[in-house]
């Protein structure tokens, strides 16, 4: 146990330095940036997310099934192997995407040629070709943790991540400030690069790491024939297995900022939304680091000893009456100083004090569906929390639709809260029906 909370410590430490510059990373964009190009940065910035999820095609799961296998049983043919049908993976969805990015582009020539279409186009437009770019980067990190790095895979993914978002955008305002969306795509472009340069670069220092040398031969598998085949089914039926749940939970966590962009008449509330999510950050980061305690016993409970089961439970009704406590006396310091969180971030707003309790609520049920969704993925159920996402996600945009065009940014965090309990009311039903343990003695 001492272990276990040494590491959950250290990235709980990692996490906190990753959100720090995460948050000087926002308010620096949001202190030079007039809002509406601020919400275009952040609207963006999570479209690369989605698109890096379908280019990554669900291969997180299966890196972390079968990269480990091969490094513990240290087969270097098949962690190659596999690295090069991931690579391969990776370029042909690529291709796709650039097909389909310049068709787009294609089209608006045509539109704006005919005088069809004299508009601006979106941040997100300008970047979106980028997103493998970024989708390399979070595999990089994925064969860090198979490969038995989890301390330096939670560094990567906190610390350097935002670490060099920050470098980039205070390094980058020191030469100029943008004006325009195609300026501001400078700066995601720059970022994505940095981000893996500096993941390759770790990851290289590796031993038998094989990175470069897979990434080559996954771009000249067409030019050589080869004896052994860099394919195997199972890497293929786990990974697709897992992109459908993974492409809904990102959508769900994402469809509320492209709500708003899309339906709400003021971009104001765009900028506002994105800063009450970094805001939030750090009670999430929080509850996160407790449910991290206890992730790898209730995955195993199956094989728990009675007395194993009652230790466990009076573990987490301990540490549920803390979540409470904690969440409760955030949301209201939240309330209290929200006037200073949205100044601290230029968004002179003291009209939307109660959207931060709200919002921090809401965080609160959607980490507490976490170790439920833990319990269920591990016996046997991982087709009821795909099924349980869709739900999420399908009534998330269905409802913020509806919502967003009556109350505007409160109907998305109405709608997202909404969406969060429905998840967590259908996850408890499950686990109630499999188990005696009681993930929260409150509900």
């Amino acid at each position: 146990m001492n272990s276990v909370f040494a590491q959950v410590a250290l990235v709980f430490v990692f996490n906190l330095v990753g959100y720090a510059c995460n948050v000087a990373a926002n308010a620096i964009l949001a202190n030079n940036l007039p809002l509406h190009l601020y919400g275009d940065f952040a609207c963006a910035w999570r479209s690369l997310g989605l698109i890096s999820q379908l280019v990554i095609f669900g291969t997180t799961l299966s890196a972390n099934t079968f990269m480990a296998r091969y490094a513990m049983a240290s087969d270097e043919e098949k962690q190659r192997g596999f690295m090069i049908w991931n690579f391969g993976l990776v370029f042909k969805m690529f291709m796709i995407l650039l097909l389909l990015y310049l068709s787009f582009w294609g089209v608006a020539l045509v539109t704006h040629i005919h005088e069809q279409f004299s508009g601006a186009y979106h941040l997100s437009a300008f970047v979106a070709i980028f997103g493998p770019i970024l989708a390399l980067s979070t595999i990089i990190r994925n064969y860090m943790l198979a490969k038995g790095y989890p301390a330096l895979a939670s560094f990567s993914g906190s610390v350097m991540w935002y670490g060099v978002k920050l470098g980039v955008v205070a390094f980058g305002f020191i030469v100029f400030v943008p004006t325009t969306d195609l300026h501001l795509s400078y700066f995601v472009v720059v970022t994505l690069f940095a981000l893996l340069v500096v993941n390759a670069l770790a990851y290289s220092l590796l031993p038998e790491n094989e990175l470069y040398d897979s990434l080559k031969d996954s771009l000249s598998l067409r030019k050589v024939n080869r004896k052994k085949p860099y394919f195997r089914k199972e890497w293929f039926v786990v990974s697709k297995g897992a992109v459908v749940g993974n492409l809904f939970a990102t959508i769900s966590a994402t469809a509320g900022i492209y709500l708003l962009e899309i339906f709400s008449p003021s971009e104001h509330n765009v900028a506002l939304f994105n800063v009450c999510l970094v805001s939030v950050g750090f009670v999430w980061l929080l509850l996160g680091s407790m449910n991290g305690l206890y992730r790898a016993r209730v995955a195993a409970i199956s094989s728990l000893s009675k007395q194993q089961l009652v230790s466990l439970q009076h573990a987490l009704d301990t540490i549920g009456i803390v979540r409470l406590t904690l969440t409760a006396t955030s949301m209201h310091l939240y309330y209290v100083f929200s006037g200073d969180i949205f100044a601290f971030f230029n968004v002179p707003d003291t009209q939307h004090a109660i959207l931060l309790p709200l919002m921090l609520l809401s965080t609160y049920f959607d980490n507490s569906a976490g170790l439920r969704v833990t319990y269920l993925m591990s016996h046997d159920e991982q087709a009821y929390c795909i099924i349980t996402q869709l739900i999420r996600m399908v009534s998330m945009i269905s409802l913020g639709i509806y919502l967003v065009i009556t109350y505007d940014i409160y109907g998305v965090v109405i709608a997202n809260f909404i969406s969060r309990l429905i998840k967590l009311v259908l996850l408890t039903y499950k686990c109630r029906q499999k188990t005696s343990i009681r993930f929260n003695r409150f509900f």
